[in-house]
C-alpha cells in the first residue's frame, strides 16, 4: 500500500528530495530505510542476507503524507506463496540496489537499463505495465478510457480492498496502510469478490421458513386459483 511519492520518480535519472529538511534528502526508500531480521527477530547484516535466512523487514517512513515521519512498520514472511512475499520482494529490491551500486543517499528503486546505465523506476513506467497488464488480462482495449483507470495509486487502492475483503477491521486497514482518519473507505470498490459475497450472504436455507405451500401471504386472485387447480 505505498505511495509513489515513497518509492518511484518522474524522471529516469533524477530523484525528488525532501526540499524544506536539512540536506534535502531523497524523498522515497534508501537502502537504510530497510532492517531485515532472522528467524528469531535478529538483526541481519549484509553478508548475511539470503533467501532463507530473512524472515522479517521492518520499513521505516522518514517522511510521509500524513506527517507520521520516522514511523516503522514491520511485515512478515509469507511461506505459502514466494511469489507475492513482501518480505522477499523487499530483499530482492534491496540487493538490486546493492548490485547496482546505488549511493546510500539515494533512492533504492533502480533498475539497469539497455545500454547498462543505472536508473530510477517511474511512475510512467509501473502505469504502462499495469495497463498492459489489465488490457491482457481483462481484454480492455489499450486505447479505451477505463484502461487510464490503472495507475501507481493502484498499489494503494488495492491493498486496502484485499484487506476488505479478508474482513480485516477497519482500524486494522487503517493502521497498516497508515491513514490517520477512515479515508481509505473512499478506496473500496464494487469488485467482482463483493459480488460474490453479497450473492453467499443471500442464500438462505429454507430451515427457518414455512413449507412451500403455506406460503401465502394473500388471497389469491381467480386466475392465480386456477392454475393452482390446474397444477394440483
Amino acid at each position: 500500500g505505498l505511495r509513489k511519492s515513497e518509492w518511484c520518480q518522474s524522471n529516469l535519472d533524477s530523484y525528488e528530495r525532501i526540499k524544506r529538511w536539512p540536506g534535502k534528502p531523497a524523498m522515497a526508500f534508501i537502502a537504510a530505510d530497510f532492517t531485515f531480521l532472522g528467524k528469531n527477530e535478529e538483526i541481519l547484516h549484509a553478508h548475511e542476507l539470503t533467501d532463507n535466512l530473512v524472515y522479517y523487514v521492518t520499513i521505516c517512513w522518514r517522511h510521509q503524507k500524513n506527517k507520521q515521519h520516522g514511523q516503522k512498520i514491520t511485515f512478515a514472511r509469507d511461506p505459502a506463496d514466494p511469489r507475492f512475499c513482501p518480505v522477499r520482494a523487499a530483499l530482492r529490491i534491496y540487493l538490486r540496489s546493492l548490485r547496482l551500486q546505488a549511493p546510500p543517499h539515494e533512492p533504492i528503486g533502480v533498475f539497469r537499463d539497455t545500454d547498462g546505465t543505472r536508473r530510477f523506476i517511474t511512475d510512467t513506467m509501473v502505469a504502462s505495465y499495469f495497463r498492459d497488464a489489465a488490457s491482457k488480462v481483462l481484454r480492455i482495449k489499450r486505447d479505451s478510457p477505463d484502461i487510464q483507470l490503472w495507475s501507481t495509486h493502484s498499489l494503494r487502492v488495492t491493498a486496502a480492498n484485499l484487506l476488505h475483503r479478508k474482513q480485516m477491521s477497519d482500524s486494522f486497514i487503517q493502521s497498516r496502510l497508515r491513514w490517520r482518519s477512515n479515508t481509505f473507505l473512499d478506496y473500496l470498490r464494487n469488485t467482482i469478490y463483493a459480488a460474490e459475497t453479497q450473492a453467499k450472504a443471500l442464500d438462505h436455507s429454507d430451515n427457518n421458513l414455512p413449507p412451500e405451500h403455506r406460503r401465502r401471504y394473500r388471497r389469491l386472485e381467480l386466475h392465480e386459483e386456477l392454475i393452482a387447480a390446474r397444477a394440483a
